[in-house]
């Protein structure tokens, strides 16, 4: 009989490599923090001239958010996935424990 501890171990590791495999998914996610550059913003920091290089920033700016929403969005729902599979394995180790006992 495994112990109880061994396998709330083992669920637990189960579910950090199942996290890890949802940030493979998104490559740029982790390693991009903070982003090095947003497109249409200079490396020095130099504010852009005029209205409509403004426009064009924000335009990118608003691209980005809706992107990284898209991202975060996700990776709630697979959060949210992983919890519910830890919690049905632990209710069947539960399950399974009570069996024999």
């Amino acid at each position: 009989m495994i112990p109880r501890m061994h396998l709330v171990r083992l669920a637990s590791v189960s579910l950090i490599v199942a996290i890890s495999a949802a940030l493979s998914i998104q490559p740029g996610l982790a390693q991009n923090y903070p982003p090095a550059g947003i497109p249409g913003v200079p490396a020095s920091g130099a504010p852009q001239q005029g209205a409509a290089a403004q426009s064009v920033r924000i335009d990118r700016l608003e691209n980005r958010v809706r992107e990284l929403t898209g991202q975060v969005e996700e990776l709630q729902f697979l959060t949210k996935k992983l919890e519910q599979q830890l919690q049905k394995f632990q209710q069947d180790v539960d399950f399974r424990l009570q069996e024999r006992g």
